[in-house]
């Protein structure tokens, strides 16, 4: 009787162990951008012109400014304006994947709705005024990182 006892009490000992040391499970989705990358950011200067970039709390939008006499304008239409074929338009939800990089695609609610540009974006974070985004098309796959910088 005492060594059923004893075995049982070491397998119900081993068994809380066993489960008790399995590693975490993958982080969900949550809804909107990370608060680290909301706010407004800017690709380098290319002969007066940049792309801006908001992050809100859970749309994106992109615009052109180029900079005139009288300052930085955003650029509406003409060649110079954005193409929405080149970004991610969608509303977000994003997947923390390491303690800098982010891992964005649309929510389940627009994600039946056709928007053109990216389907999924990747950023890294590399300080509190530098960040990469990374987009992946359908047809093409990942492209290249992208450098924005905190405007």
């Amino acid at each position: 009787m005492r060594k059923l006892s004893l075995i049982i009490g070491s397998l119900a000992v081993a068994g809380t162990l066993a489960v008790g040391s399995q590693p975490a499970k993958a982080a969900t989705y949550h809804n909107g951008n990370p608060k680290t990358i909301q706010g407004y950011w800017r690709t380098a200067s290319d002969h007066g012109v940049y792309d801006v970039y908001h992050f809100g709390k859970s749309s994106n939008t992109n615009v052109y400014e180029t900079k005139s006499r009288s300052g930085w304008h955003v650029v509406r239409s003409g060649y110079t304006s954005l193409d929405p074929k080149a970004s991610f338009n969608y509303p977000a939800r994003y997947r923390k994947l390491s303690a800098h990089t982010y891992y964005l695609i649309p929510t389940k609610k627009s994600a039946h709705y056709h928007y053109v540009g990216a389907k999924k974006m990747k950023i890294y974070k590399k300080s509190s005024k530098k960040m990469a985004i990374k987009y992946y098309y359908a047809k093409v796959g990942w492209g290249v990182y992208q450098w924005l910088y905190k405007k």
